[in-house]
């Protein structure tokens, strides 16, 4: 998911601290994603997850036209997102339950909490495409064998002794 985020920015580097920055401009192009959060997808949207990292000098305050990605990628696979998943959002948190409730603050541009259940499949690539594509590679490497065994061998119309 972090490389289809950042695949819509025009350039990306990794700070020593191990975070992403980008152009601010670029928030016009990145896209917005969703989340299912107990069964109830959430939208993350590129103003809440790009960050702008200011700068001061002799007491001035200024932006350096640079954002933070506030998306980081765990070693297990967990993602933490904090609090650019509840930006826009009203947040209620049932610790005993261990559930959070999110309903769209109304002066918030965000779509409305909807609830399902998970997506059919994992994001990336089905099996149905990787088998497709394997066998009609498997085709194409068979007929480029017996096209080049024709020329090795003079057979059909590729015989260059001028025998027919």
């Amino acid at each position: 998911m972090f490389e289809r985020v950042l695949e819509y920015s025009t350039g990306y580097y990794f700070t020593s601290d191990g975070e992403t920055v980008v152009d601010c401009g670029d928030s016009q192009n990145m896209r917005a994603f969703s989340l299912l959060v107990n069964d109830k997808w959430v939208e993350v949207s590129p103003i809440d997850y790009l960050n702008p990292i200011r700068t001061t000098f002799n007491s001035i305050e200024s932006n350096t036209g640079q954002c933070r990605v506030c998306l980081k990628q765990s070693s297990d696979r967990f993602w933490h997102l904090g609090t650019s998943a509840l930006v826009g959002y009203y947040s209620k948190f049932d610790f005993t339950n261990r559930q959070i409730s999110l309903t769209p603050l109304s002066a918030a541009s965000k779509q409305e909490v909807v609830t399902s259940s998970k997506p059919d499949r994992i994001l990336g690539t089905s099996w149905v495409t990787v088998t497709l594509i394997a066998f009609g590679m498997s085709i194409v490497v068979a007929i480029f064998t017996l096209l080049i065994l024709a020329v090795c061998f003079g057979i059909g119309p590729f015989n260059t002794n001028g025998a027919k």
